[in-house]
């Protein structure tokens, strides 16, 4: 049996191999899950908020809440995404495009929260109407585009490379689909929850 001196500290167990947690996952799981939050919040206002016009529902309390805090979860997924992708071994011109869609995805949840909210109170419900035309859907493309390109290659990057869950892969293809959709809150629904699940479950 080998005596232990008291008088000596022993070394600390080496520390286990492989990547730790960075603020950059941590960034990027925190961003996700803020989005989808709003996103969601969003996406059930049609529900609770049934009763309203969309002029009426698209400046209550809730909507204006729900794209603020979508806007805070892009911001935070943009200032995460490119050290997370490099740490990840993920390719620099697809994280570079994802990152660009959330930049336009966040510009839309911001202009809806503010421009667009304060807008309600200025104009009737014919008027809000008339203001859904080809203009509004051309605003809304960038992150259409880019968002199945940037989203979509990670999906690819990530599932070969075996960088982060497959479950994480698949939701994040998913997200870049739906996305497609003019409205930008399901994608980001999706795609946030897919980034978050990403971060989450990153090879270490």
């Amino acid at each position: 049996m080998t005596a232990v001196n008291p008088g000596r500290a022993q070394a600390p167990d080496p520390a286990p191999s492989g990547r730790r947690p960075s603020w950059p996952d941590t960034a990027v799981a925190a961003g996700g899950l803020v989005t989808a939050v709003g996103a969601a919040a969003y996406v059930s206002a049609h529900v609770l908020l049934a009763g309203m016009s969309g002029r009426e529902a698209v400046g209550s309390p809730l909507c204006v809440t729900a794209n603020l805090v979508m806007t805070a979860g892009l911001v935070t997924l943009v200032l995460g995404l490119p050290s997370f992708g490099a740490r990840s071994g993920l390719p620099r011109v697809a994280v570079a495009v994802a990152v660009a869609a959330c930049v336009f995805a966040a510009a839309n949840a911001w202009s809806m929260g503010t421009e667009l909210a304060g807008l309600t109170g200025l104009v009737t419900d014919a008027q809000w109407e008339a203001m859904d035309n080809p203009m509004v859907l051309l605003s809304r493309v960038p992150k259409m585009v880019l968002g199945l390109v940037g989203f979509g290659a990670l999906a690819v990057a990530g599932w070969r490379r075996r960088a982060f869950s497959r479950g994480a892969c698949v939701l994040l293809a998913l997200g870049a689909v739906v996305g497609l959709l003019p409205p930008h809150q399901p994608g980001a629904l999706v795609a946030g929850v897919a980034l978050g699940w990403a971060a989450l479950t990153v090879r270490r």
